[in-house]
């Protein structure tokens, strides 16, 4: 697993322009042949993930993401990862418990509907 600046290549992955994003060098892009993890800063120590499968292999896609998870806490400075995941996102949901993250419940959120949040910490 790599950590990426280029935006062409994120961009390619995930499907919309995210120049902005990669130009901001406290978000941290991570690329595994198993998918794309992206962690916004959003404080000292506190980032908001995404990610985004680039394998149809379950399994590949989980270790992938612990791996992305250990990197932050252990090389990116992160204290705390989170991310609201719609509730109709089941694989999502899915996902983010089989990497670690633990449910802090289900808020509505003004600009997508109802939301899982994720959290890890340190």
């Amino acid at each position: 697993m790599t950590r990426s600046f280029d935006a062409n290549v994120i961009s390619q992955i995930i499907g919309k322009n995210v120049w902005a994003a990669v130009a901001n060098r406290l978000n941290v892009f991570l690329i595994d042949p198993a998918g794309l993890f992206a962690f916004e800063w959003r404080g000292p120590g506190n980032f908001e993930g995404h990610w985004a499968a680039t394998s149809d292999s379950a399994i590949k896609c989980v270790r992938a993401g612990r791996e992305a998870l250990r990197l932050m806490f252990a090389e990116y400075g992160a204290e705390q990862i989170w991310g609201a995941t719609p509730i109709a996102n089941e694989v999502a949901r899915r996902f983010n418990t089989l990497c670690g993250m633990q449910s802090l419940g289900i808020v509505e959120m003004p600009d997508r509907g109802p939301a899982e949040i994720f959290v890890k910490r340190m």
